[in-house]
């Protein structure tokens, strides 16, 4: 899950993968990546043969045409695209994962005990004699 919205420290801000990929096929071959949502599909983007992680923020234009606007929430997988022959051949798909287009959700927790129980698991504790 990463939130590309959200701007505070503490969560991932885009999705990051490491390749594998060998270095001739990055030096020889025309290699992109894409992202495929639940509703639209995004990129392609080539691949750096210098950096070894993929990189996305959420953002880009569908394929289907239309202008780049803010993430949608929902799943998505990375797809490599490998240039053969003058037409890209779809690769291999990476597990899902999660976009959330809201800011990340604060919370507070309160545990509530009883006080007996709180007495009873102190005395416990140090082994002290407890009367019913």
């Amino acid at each position: 899950m990463f939130y590309p919205n959200d701007h505070y420290p503490g969560v991932a801000h885009d999705a990051t993968f490491r390749h594998g990929l060998d270095p001739t096929i990055l030096a020889w071959g025309d290699v992109g990546f894409e992202v495929l949502g639940d509703t639209a599909a995004f990129g392609p983007w080539a691949v750096d043969p210098r950096d070894p992680l993929l990189r996305w923020d959420g953002w880009g234009a569908p394929q289907t045409g239309g202008a780049a606007g803010p993430p949608r929430a929902g799943t998505y997988r990375l797809r490599f695209v490998v240039g053969d022959d003058r037409q890209r051949v779809p690769g291999p798909l990476s597990a899902p994962f999660r976009l959330s287009a809201a800011y990340r959700g604060f919370g507070e927790r309160t545990v509530t005990r009883k006080a007996n129980a709180t007495r009873t698991a102190t005395l416990t504790q140090r082994q002290a004699r407890v009367r019913s």
